[in-house]
């Protein structure tokens, strides 16, 4: 028979940890032709520093498709530091990217992982982006911050899809912006 303590430490050990999954499935029509749209989506560097939050100059390749960041998101006066790493597989034939992710912040003791799909279609001479994205994160501060968490994930994909088409992305307009909207 196992003590109480025995006992807790196991359940303990059992549980689950914490975390928020996000999932974002949209399709954008752009202002540009397909070959434009799926050639920007092809400079990693270019899309990449799109991303709110991507420190500059921490970005560079880790060999086989996959780059290394790193990412600061600030959020109710805590700040995320990942240190992000992302694969990349491309397929010329059907203008389909996939993107591998994984992250850790290792002072909030949280991590990330997930997997992205975009896929630049025609829709009548102009590019249209058909993405999803699942994305996990886990740790003591993902479980509260869920919403935050989402709120991030969702901006960041918003902004990634703005400066492919073009649009000066939310987050660089600032809360004045936002405002106006």
């Amino acid at each position: 028979m196992r003590s109480r303590y025995e006992r807790g430490a196991w359940e303990r050990r059992r549980r689950k940890a914490p975390g928020t999954s996000v999932q974002v499935a949209d399709r954008v029509e752009l202002p540009v032709s397909v070959e434009a749209a799926w050639q920007r989506l092809r400079e990693v560097e270019g899309a990449a520093a799109c991303l709110p939050g991507l420190v500059a100059g921490s970005l560079h390749p880790a060999g086989d498709g996959a780059f290394e960041a790193t990412m600061r998101q600030t959020t109710l006066g805590v700040t995320a530091s990942w240190a992000l790493r992302a694969e990349f597989v491309a397929s010329d034939a059907d203008r389909r990217l996939e993107v591998r992710l994984s992250g850790e912040d290792a002072r909030l003791g949280m991590t990330m992982s997930g997997n992205a799909t975009v896929t630049v279609a025609d829709a009548g001479g102009r590019a249209a982006l058909d993405y999803r994205s699942d994305v996990r994160v886990e740790g003591r501060l993902a479980a509260t911050g869920g919403p935050i968490i989402r709120g991030v994930v969702e901006q960041t994909l918003k902004s990634f899809v703005d400066s492919l088409a073009g649009r000066e992305p939310e987050a660089r307009r600032g809360l004045r912006g936002r405002l106006r909207r």
